[in-house]
Formats: structure tokens, C-alpha cells, sequence
């Protein structure tokens, strides 16, 4: 920050202490700057005194120095930290008892002479004055010869022309060749203007008759249809809504969409600090806020696909032309609506149904009320070391999460946990879900060899039937080997059920970490979506 002196017409500063210091002392023979030229400087600079301290000093500072501030009528011009006062201004130069304030060379009564001016000024005061002296005149000549110029045709280069111009001008300036330069400037303007006028007028009456021309050739051709959108280009029959969505057929995909869009809420971005401009509606719309740049049956395909193929937001932004973004909104502002309405189709069924619905091969089995197992869905490594930890799955040596699945012997899906880290066990998933609670007395629960919960069935007299292990045993024997054989025949039902469930690549692939809060949503829709397709044993 370069300080200054505050003081009208006083120009000492940072500046010329610094260019002094680069001068060659004549005394020392060394440049001021050295240490061993103790030369005193020019001048000395002293910063105002402060509100804070001394505010009466500061005040009587700026009454005796009296500058005015440009911008503001009879104020003092306020001071800033690169304002200082020379030494030139104090009385012994420097701040006293005895002088404390600026009293010399304050620069109130100078005034500047007209030979005190430099010689460019000089010049430019002088081209100025002329240049003002000059316009005025032409005003006045043009103001006086109206008549003239209205009487000057477009043959204005002829001899006898110029002289009734000439002589009607006044005497004074007939000498002048500016004037008489500038009035032949302005004829060749009008001129000039006329011919632009008259080329504007053809074009105008041509682009008129074109535009005529091109109205007549659009109300005669037929009005095209609109452009078909993207549900019905990709989902042209029944495979088609398999292969791109999952849904068994086109038509209840089609109602599906007529039941949930309307319940999908507007995607909320939070209110604006301000609002530009009030919008006044003749006819109050249906849905308020910008216009949607897809349709809700686009933006319902789009989260079927990427459910059913696992797509990322980039490849859906490119096939549906939006951006990544948008397509990331659009999912988890369908899913969620999704995941509430379609979780109803996940059911519990009671004994009776049960019972009614089960195929001939659980006949032996009146009492069982499900098959159980736990699968699991590789997840991207999170960099948190505890949630590596707590996912980290040694069965499949892999990043995941786990839940536990159930389903009727008619292999639909009747039960869906939430999910939990792939470090925790079949048992704990089990009595945490509270699977448990939803069984009665008497029941029969088939699950895998690993499902160590036979102490809390029997709490719950819950009957478990699990296949025989090879606890202090090297070999199973015949009873068991039937036995398991029997079980594994049953239980595959299951196996098959999360089989189907993984057709949904989004839960058979690696799921993002950005996805991985979503999770439960999304296993809860594909698992609905499967209870919608046809059972997979039928008797």
C-alpha cells in the first residue's frame, strides 16, 4: 500500500522516498539506501491520529487541512490508511507540544495562473475551446439555412448551386472551408439514406411476399404427427417389457404406471432466496414449476430399466437425451414412491392361504409356512475402515450386504429384511429382522444347515426342519443322506426364487456406493416385481 501525502497540491509520498533512495549521494558517494549514508531523507511522513486515541487531534487535522470531498457537498474528504502529512506541513517538521498540528503549505491560497499551466495543457484547454466554438457555429449556420438545404435538390455539384449556397451564407463564414465541407458531407448523407430507404422498401415488399408464399405452402400440407415417445420406440410387445423392465407383460406395466405416477411428488430442489418475477396464470395449471422434458411414462421406464439392466445414469441420460443428473433424480424420486406402494405386494400370507396356494410336492407338509434363506449383494470398498469392517463378507470374499428372504411354497416372495453388513451371521440376521414374530405356534420353517436358531424356535415352538449335519461324524449316514435329499428337493425352491430376484443386474452386479442407502428400496421393488410374474411350480 503506497501512502501519499493528504494535503492539496502536495505530492510527497512512498514513491519519491523510494526513487531518493536509489539516488547517488554526492556527500558518500553510495546510494541513500546504503546504511552508510546516514543522510537524512527529503521529507518525513506522519499517519492521522486515530478515532480511538485521539479523536479531537484527527478532527483539528482535517479543519486545517479543509479538503473537500468531491462526491459529497460540504464534506470533508475522509481519509483511508495510505492518507499521511508530509513533514513539509509542521512547524520544526515534525509534530510538536508546542505545534502538534499541520500549519504551512496547506495549499489554500494558491492559485494557479494562466502562464503557470504546462505547455500540453495549454494545448489541449486551446483544441478544446475551438472544437466547442466550432460546433456552435455550425449549429447556428445549419439553424439559419433551412431554407437553403430544402431548396438544394440532388444536382448540388453544379457552379450555380454552390454559389446561391455561398451567397446566402453570412459573410462571416463563406472563408470558413470547414463549414461548407461539413454541409456537403451532410447532402451526400441524405443522399445516401434516400437509396438505402428505397433498397429497404423492395427487400421489405420481397420478404412480405415470401412469408405469404410460405404461410400457403404450410396450411396446404398435413400436420405431422407427434413424435412417438421412448415407452412405446423400446416396449413394442410383451418380450420387450420382460427384457427391459421385468414386467411379465406390457398392459400391467402400463397400469402400474397409471396407478403410481400420479402419486410420484415433484422433485424438490428447496425454495429460492428470491423470486425474479411473479407468474400470473390466466388458467391455473395442473402441475406448477418448469416443464418436464420427459413424460411420466419415459421417466417410469427409465427406473425400470435401470433396475432391470443395471444401467448407469450416463447411458440412461444419453438413450432418453437429459442430462446424468436429471436421470439420477428422476430414479430415486420413483423409487421411493415405488418402494411404498409395490412393498404392499409383499405379503404374509396366512395358514389358510398358505394351505390353499401350496403345490403338490409340500403336501406332506401341512404345517410348513416358509423357506428361508439370506443373500448377498456386492457393494463398492467404502474408504471407512469400520464400514469395511462391518461389510466384509468371508464366504464371498467381497465388499456387501446381506438380508434375509423368505417365500411360501408356492414360491412367492412373503418376507424381505433390511439389509445388514456382510460380516453378520444367518442367525442374527434372522432374530434382528424379526422374522420370528410373524410365525405361530406350530409352524414349520425349512432353512439351510447354517441357520443356528433351533434354541429360539423352540422358544417360539416353532418346528425347524433343517438338513442333518456332520457334527462328530465322518460320515453321514443312509437315514441322513435320504433325509437331506429330501429337504434339498424342497428347499431349491427358494434357491430358485433368489435366482429370479437376481435377474435384476442392479443387485447382481457391484453396486455403487451412492446407491448403497437405497438398497432396501430397491430390493423391496425387484422383489415385488417378481411376486407379480407367474409361480414357478403350477400342479
Amino acid at each position: 500500500m503506497s501512502r501519499h501525502c493528504y494535503v492539496v497540491d502536495c505530492h510527497n509520498g512512498d514513491y519519491r522516498l523510494q526513487r531518493w533512495k536509489k539516488e547517488k549521494c554526492q556527500q558518500h558517494q553510495v546510494f541513500h539506501a546504503v546504511d552508510s549514508c546516514d543522510c537524512n531523507p527529503p521529507f518525513r511522513l506522519f499517519n492521522f491520529p486515530t478515532e480511538k486515541k485521539d479523536p479531537q487531534g484527527r478532527l483539528q487535522w482535517l479543519k486545517l487541512i479543509n479538503r473537500a470531498d468531491p462526491t459529497k457537498k460540504h464534506c470533508w474528504l475522509k481519509p483511508t490508511r495510505s492518507h499521511v502529512v508530509c513533514s513539509n506541513h509542521f512547524v520544526g517538521g515534525f509534530p510538536t507540544s508546542e505545534h502538534p498540528h499541520p500549519e504551512i503549505n496547506l495549499g489554500h491560497g494558491i492559485k494557479r495562473a494562466s502562464n503557470d499551466l504546462s505547455e500540453d495543457r495549454r494545448k489541449r484547454l486551446h483544441i478544446r475551446t475551438t472544437k466547442m466554438q466550432s460546433t456552435q457555429d455550425i449549429s447556428e449556420v445549419l439553424t439559419d439555412q433551412e431554407d437553403v438545404l430544402s431548396n438544394v435538390g440532388d444536382s448540388t455539384d453544379s457552379k450555380s448551386e454552390d454559389e446561391s449556397i455561398e451567397s446566402n451564407l453570412p459573410s462571416t463564414w463563406i472563408q470558413k472551408s470547414v463549414v461548407r465541407f461539413i454541409l456537403y458531407i451532410l447532402l451526400a448523407i441524405i443522399r445516401s439514406l434516400k437509396r438505402e430507404n428505397k433498397t429497404l422498401k423492395v427487400k421489405v415488399a420481397n420478404l412480405l411476399k415470401l412469408n405469404k408464399s410460405m404461410k400457403d405452402k404450410l396450411t396446404k400440407q398435413t400436420i405431422q404427427p407427434p413424435q412417438q415417445s421412448l415407452f412405446e420406440k423400446i416396449l413394442k410387445n410383451d418380450e420387450d417389457a420382460v427384457f427391459n423392465t421385468g414386467v411379465p407383460t406390457k398392459s400391467l406395466l402400463i397400469k402400474l404406471h397409471d396407478y403410481i405416477a400420479p402419486k410420484v411428488r415433484r422433485r424438490w430442489h428447496g425454495m429460492k432466496c428470491t423470486i425474479p418475477k411473479v407468474r400470473r396464470f390466466q388458467f391455473s395449471p395442473k402441475k406448477f414449476g418448469p416443464a418436464r422434458k420427459l413424460d411420466s411414462r419415459d421417466e417410469f421406464l427409465l427406473t425400470l430399466m435401470k433396475l432391470r439392466l443395471g444401467l448407469l445414469n450416463k447411458d440412461l441420460a444419453n438413450r432418453f437425451m437429459i442430462s446424468a443428473t436429471l436421470s439420477g433424480k428422476i430414479f430415486h424420486a420413483y423409487l421411493a414412491t415405488m418402494a411404498k406402494i409395490l412393498g404392499k405386494v409383499i405379503k404374509w400370507p396366512t395358514k389358510e392361504e398358505v394351505l390353499a396356494s401350496k403345490p403338490s410336492r409340500f403336501k406332506r407338509y401341512p404345517d410348513l409356512r416358509a423357506i428361508i434363506d439370506c443373500s448377498e449383494v456386492f457393494i463398492e470398498t467404502p474408504k471407512d475402515p469400520n464400514a469395511q469392517n462391518m461389510t466384509w463378507s468371508n464366504y464371498k470374499h467381497h465388499n456387501t450386504v446381506k438380508f434375509l428372504i423368505a417365500c411360501a411354497p408356492n414360491s412367492c416372495i412373503t418376507f424381505i429384511s433390511p439389509t445388514y453388513g456382510g460380516r453378520s451371521s444367518d442367525k442374527e440376521i434372522t432374530v434382528q429382522s424379526g422374522f420370528l414374530d410373524k410365525c405361530e405356534q406350530y409352524d414349520m420353517i425349512q432353512a439351510d444347515k447354517g441357520f443356528n436358531i433351533q434354541r429360539e424356535c423352540d422358544d417360539k415352538f416353532i418346528s425347524l426342519h433343517v438338513p442333518p449335519g456332520l457334527r462328530g461324524k465322518t460320515q453321514m449316514t443312509s437315514t441322513a443322506v435320504e433325509k437331506t435329499k429330501k429337504i434339498a428337493n424342497l428347499r431349491i425352491t427358494i434357491e430358485q426364487v433368489i435366482r429370479r430376484l437376481k435377474t435384476f443386474k442392479i443387485i447382481s452386479s457391484e453396486l455403487p456406493l451412492t446407491l448403497v442407502p437405497s438398497v432396501d428400496k430397491i430390493i423391496t421393488v425387484c422383489a415385488a416385481i417378481c411376486n407379480l410374474k407367474d409361480p414357478l411350480y403350477r400342479d
